[in-house]
């Protein structure tokens, strides 16, 4: 899932104005064009006011991308209570495995409570690859028309329906579920197609309503919300799935749902797709918005398909998302799962732990972002620096940080610590590849990344049905390593590619030869799906 906008082709500061040498005009025309340069300068001036109808926008756009990671990350904890490992001879064959391979429980009592806790599924680990991976592979169905779906009937409505056709969907599943485990599969298969719209339609929208000058900022603020939507899930999953409310582990998948249908209302009567269309904005931030975000009116842009099959810099951003994507779906899918059958935590502070890695990251990202920024904008750093930067640092320190963690045995501590130490520096990647897309094409970037995620979405239900494979019937320490090793190799390998072929130079298919149009497009307009 996941798509960060540009932070690094937009520090120009907006009080700058080049000096152009003017050829002499009348009296007249003097006055005349120092009347609308007065004018202009009026229309550029950022807003006195705190808090804007742009704020609100970008507030309820973090809410949503939180809500969001929160329902398609449900089921990575609720699995470890939904599954009877009692009666899963998977869990407990010692036929197959060495017993020094596997860690102690800290004592026999603690063993006895983690048992009991276990719930009412009989799936084995082939099972619970394809109940984790069912989602992506409805999400990559979408994910590639979710950019242009938005750019013809709106981003604030295809953002909507998105997360309110998921939450219905997961309200739903733990009565699926009992019902039939491929009708879950189906189900969760089908809340991974609605997300797939969600986050191309949120580019869209972020474009119309953020100012260049203000993108880093509020880009960050909004795409960051994923590690909060993870540690959010994470951290209220386990504890909802360790509790008697709504019989345990459902309880997760109403609460999630639930709020997520709340917050449409508030999407739906607060957010318009538009800032001219927005009744209560001020004049003042609309001229301010309108004078920067330049959007093309009208009928969307042709796709250049051809040229961008043929770039290698955007192929080195499709190779580093796939990479990146397959580390993280490694870890957030199964470190629950890690956590409670080899290092033997109890379910309660599972989710916890799980979760403190992306609070961190979380964290690290945004001060992150922020050094980035004003290293390019003082001129330290160039902008293809700190996406290679970016990408070295967030990738190879959770790769070394795997293949460390092979090495700790049964050590809690010492495995916990470096989860969050090599999870937290993956934060690096919001100022890499992220902003790659809008690097090379800023017209084109929603429909980029939807492509891009729908090729790096593939690993949601790859890399847990490799490491099904692996683990089946061999919870064992050499099992898991042989699945971090793999992660390790895959991070180390993409990120190099992306540093020896990315690019920050817009590609020429980001203007692709079309029809002059009348007028300028800015002035145009407002019709079809782009009305208010």
């Amino acid at each position: 899932m996941r798509t960060i906008a540009s932070t690094t082709s937009i520090h120009a500061s907006v009080d700058f104005i080049p000096v152009v040498d003017r050829p002499l005009r009348c009296e007249g025309e003097e006055e005349e064009e120092e009347e609308k340069g007065e004018e202009d300068e009026e229309t550029t001036k950022y807003p006195n006011e705190k808090w804007g109808a742009r704020h609100s926008m970008v507030f309820l756009g973090t809410l949503g991308v939180i809500l969001l990671v929160m329902m398609r990350n449900v089921i990575s904890i609720a699995i470890v209570a939904m599954v009877d490992r009692t009666g899963n001879k998977s869990n407990h064959d010692n036929s197959s495995m060495n017993v020094e391979d596997t860690c102690p429980m800290q004592d026999q009592q603690d063993a006895h409570s983690l048992y009991i806790q276990q719930g009412e599924f009989l799936w084995d680990e082939r099972t619970q690859g394809m109940v984790l991976g069912a989602y992506f592979y409805g999400n990559i169905m979408t994910n590639l028309v979710g950019g242009r779906f938005a750019e013809h009937v709106g981003g604030k409505l295809m953002f909507g329906l998105g997360i309110f056709s998921s939450a219905l969907f997961t309200i739903l599943s733990p009565f699926t579920v009992r019902l039939s485990t491929n009708l879950f599969l189906a189900v969760r298969l089908l809340t991974g197609a609605a997300q797939g719209f969600v986050m191309p339609a949120l580019t869209r929208c972020l474009v119309t309503w953020i100012p260049p000058s203000e993108r880093s900022k509020f880009n960050t603020i909004v795409f960051s919300g994923a590690e909060a939507g993870t540690v959010f899930s994470l951290a209220a999953g386990g504890w909802l799935c360790g509790t008697d409310l709504f019989g345990g582990w459902p309880s997760a998948f109403y609460v999630f749902g639930g709020l997520s249908i709340l917050w449409c209302f508030l999407w739906y009567f607060l957010v318009t797709e538009k800032p001219e269309c927005h009744p209560r904005i001020s004049e003042e931030e609309k001229k301010y918005i309108l004078s920067h975000c330049i959007v093309k009116r009208g009928k969307p842009v042709s796709m250049p398909w051809l040229a961008i099959l043929t770039s290698v810099p955007l192929w080195s951003v499709f190779i580093m998302h796939i990479g990146h994507n397959w580390g993280y779906y490694t870890l957030l899918t199964l470190l629950p799962s890690y956590l409670s059958n080899i290092q033997h935590f109890e379910l309660k502070s599972n989710g916890l732990l799980s979760a403190l890695p992306y609070a961190t990251k979380w964290i690290f990202a945004l001060l992150y972002g922020f050094a980035m920024n004003t290293l390019i904008a003082s001129g330290k750093l160039s902008t293809v620096s700190v996406r290679r930067i970016s990408m070295i640092l967030g990738s190879f320190t959770p790769a070394i940080g795997l293949m460390i963690l092979s090495l700790t045995g049964c050590s809690q501590g010492l495995s916990l610590t470096i989860l969050v130490v090599s999870t937290t520096f993956s934060g690096a990647v919001f100022c890499g590849y992220f902003c790659s897309h809008q690097d090379l094409s800023p017209n084109l970037a929603g429909t980029l990344f939807g492509i891009s995620n729908f090729l790096a979405n593939t690993t949601g239900f790859i890399a847990p049905a490799v490491a099904g494979a692996i683990l089946f019937n061999n919870q064992t320490l050499s099992a898991w390593n042989a699945v971090f090793y793999i992660a390790a190799i895959v991070y180390i390998v993409t990120s190099t590619t992306y540093a020896v072929f990315i690019s920050t130079e817009v590609q020429p298919f980001n203007n692709p030869q079309s029809k002059p149009e009348k007028g300028n497009a800015e002035n145009e307009k407002l019709t079809g799906p782009n009305k208010c």
